[in-house]
């Protein structure tokens, strides 16, 4: 039998969901594009409750050690990490694939505090 994993957002990460809407919404002035990027970012972020592990895990240290996984998502990465104790995912960050990830990185908390 498959695994069906919960699927949780860090504030951190809701955030960033919602200043990219904002952004889309009233900087490039397209709000149709907002919700249409939006829910494709969702999509795929709900599609991490079966196999999340199919996921690489990031490259960059100490955040693989830290079991930090990177999916692209058009253009951005979801980072999140697998608790497979308690069967949960958890969404960390949303960043922008040509933001310097390392910085973000080391801004992006693990664990909702």
């Amino acid at each position: 039998m498959d695994n069906v994993y919960e699927v949780l957002m860090t504030t951190h990460a809701e955030t960033a969901l919602r200043e990219l809407a904002h952004y889309i919404t009233y900087e490039l002035l397209s709000p149709q594009t907002a919700v249409s990027y939006i829910n494709i970012l969702l999509e795929s972020i709900k599609k991490l409750d079966r196999f999340p592990n199919r996921i690489s895990l990031i490259d960059e240290e100490p955040w693989r050690s830290y079991g930090i996984h990177q999916m692209i998502v058009k253009n951005h990465y979801v980072y999140f990490w697998i608790d497979e104790e308690n069967l949960k995912v958890q969404i960390t960050d949303i960043i922008f694939a040509r933001k310097n990830q390392r910085e973000a990185l080391e801004r992006m908390p693990i664990i909702d505090n």
